[in-house]
């Protein structure tokens, strides 16, 4: 794909001829160019020849976003002096490198300029902010997004301090401390962004503050923050009164603080109505302390996502706050046609390890509607608690299911308690494979009349690449689900091996798809090549 330079004869003293390269159109190229995630290999493309210049520096996509993430090397670990002290100036001459490399971005960007940054460094010199700051105020009329992570607060409030020019077309602000640490509002220069839609900062401090706040954009409709207080939380919403969307990490699980004793649930029951959109999420599951708060009147927030992700440690009853989220959550599901996903999901604002499962977000939407309903819950609630899923099938159970997305290993529990008025209409199924699965597994799943369309997939990640079916396993889900002599419309693998091309599993798919069910599989191979983890695509 790339072009390089050849020689055009032997011995010549002008050995060197034309740049010869595939040619496409600019359209194609920048198609394969935006693919590049690093700005370096970005400005490499740049300096391959004078076609390829030409092309680049007019494809603004290339240069529209610039994106950074700068990775702490000094950590406690590291108990020699004289290695964290290295690994500390190389921390600086990486960050001094991508300065260099953003101030030749932002010279071929159009009029418009995306910036995602996230340094988790030891220590930021004050030479690094000063010149970071100025390179902003120089392109500050294009910036149209800004996010900034920073690992300190110090660093990010010198950042702040640095920003002077006017950015008048940043419509989204994100700032984020990356230890948890708050910054007081007061330090955020809102009078710089005068016409900012999305404000996203997690921690923020807004209790020490006066309100109004100076500069404060009355244009925000969607915010996204935290609250380590029932204080805090009271603050956060009087600071901006006006949003559509609030999407709240609530952090506090001191049992004493009481909004009903404090007197503020009627103040944060009236905020949370006539909202487009509602997101609370639990750092500590304290549940049951706030849940009152939730509006439970029509006409309720369209979306309304309630986040019960951690181990409940901090709970008063784990099984007991998950019911009411359940409750809270699905109250008012319309005896309508609905998707319904269950998948696992990241816990905001933790580190997960390897062994940790992950928790699992519930998502029920209604097309006709628009109506989107999500509650995330911790894994044990779901794979270990038969009450927490048997809750869940009642309340969908005067729904019928259009699409339905699960964890293969969730199917059977689910499937038990569903009602056949909702397993009918399932015209739509995909299976997630989140763990290896013993060979002589057989599914106790019903048949699903209405299913068309079966795609079964894993998670892909790095860390986790051989999730292999036995054909037996394979074979014996689809004719549960799909008995013959049904047929089905598409059947789609992805990154799940049941077999490579040349194995006898292989042959066996393509006879079951072919021969039992009217479907032809199309693979990499026939395509000229071949990848252990590919997919079927079957129609």
């Amino acid at each position: 794909m790339c072009s390089k330079r050849v020689k055009t004869g032997s011995g010549s003293g002008d050995g060197t001829g034309h740049l010869c390269h595939a040619k496409l159109p600019p359209e194609t190229w920048s198609e394969i160019w935006s693919l590049l995630a690093r700005l370096e290999d970005r400005i490499t493309v740049s300096h391959v020849c004078s076609e390829w210049r030409t092309m680049a520096l007019a494809d603004h996509r290339l240069w529209g976003h610039l994106a950074v993430r700068l990775d702490q090397l000094v950590t406690w670990r590291i108990r020699d002096w004289a290695e964290r002290a290295r690994l500390g100036e190389e921390e600086n001459r990486v960050a001094a490198r991508w300065l260099r490399l953003a101030e030749h971005a932002l010279e071929r960007a159009g009029h418009t300029v995306s910036l995602d940054i996230r340094i988790n460094h030891e220590k930021m010199t004050n030479e690094w902010i000063t010149e970071f700051c100025a390179l902003i105020n120089k392109h500050a009329p294009r910036v149209v997004r800004l996010s900034l992570k920073l690992g300190c607060p110090v660093g990010l409030r010198d950042c702040l301090r640095g920003f002077h020019s006017p950015m008048p077309n940043v419509r989204v602000l994100g700032l984020n401390v990356l230890y948890f640490m708050a910054i007081p509002a007061g330090n955020i220069p809102f009078a710089l962004f005068p016409n900012l839609e999305v404000f996203k900062s997690r921690p923020c401090d807004f209790e020490d503050v006066a309100l109004p706040l100076p500069g404060l954009s009355k244009a925000i409709q969607s915010v996204r923050s935290s609250a380590d207080s029932s204080a805090s939380l009271r603050a956060l919403l009087r600071a901006f009164p006006e949003p559509k969307h609030f999407a709240i990490r609530i952090v506090y699980a001191d049992k004493r603080e009481d909004p009903e004793r404090d007197g503020d649930l009627d103040y944060l029951r009236s905020r949370f109505e006539g909202l487009d959109r509602l997101e609370l999420t639990w750092g500590w599951n304290c549940y049951a302390i706030t849940r009152n708060a939730i509006p439970r009147t029509t006409p309720r927030p369209s979306y309304i996502s309630i986040g019960l992700h951690c181990s409940l440690d901090h709970a008063y009853d784990p099984e007991k706050e998950s019911y009411m989220a359940i409750e809270d959550t699905f109250s008012d599901i319309a005896p309508a046609p609905i998707t319904l996903i269950l998948e696992q999901c990241d816990p905001p604002g933790k580190y997960l390890p390897e062994w940790e499962k992950k928790p699992f977000r519930i998502t029920v939407h209604d097309p006709a509607s628009g109506q989107t309903r999500q509650l995330a819950l911790h894994w044990l609630m779901l794979y270990e608690r038969p009450k927490v899923m048997q809750l869940l099938g009642d309340k969908l159970s005067g729904s019928p299911i259009s699409s339905l997305t699960v964890p293969w290993d969730l199917m059977e529990p689910l499937m038990a308690q569903l009602k056949e008025e909702n397993l009918r209409t399932i015209t739509e199924l995909t299976l997630i494979v989140t763990r290896r699965l013993k060979m002589n597994y057989i599914p106790l799943w019903p048949a699903l009349p209405g299913l068309h369309h079966v795609t079964l997939k894993a998670n892909y990640t790095s860390s986790n690449k051989d999730l292999r079916l036995s054909f037996d396993v394979f074979r014996g889900a689809l004719e549960k689900l799909v008995p013959p002599p049904a047929k089905l419309h598409t059947l789609s693998l992805h990154h799940v091996r049941t077999g490579g091309c040349k194995h006898q599993d292989w042959n066996f798919a393509q006879s079951l798809a072919a021969r039992v069910y009217g479907l032809r599989i199309l693979s990499a191979e026939k395509a000229g090549s071949w990848d252990w983890n590919c997919g079927l695509t079957c129609s």
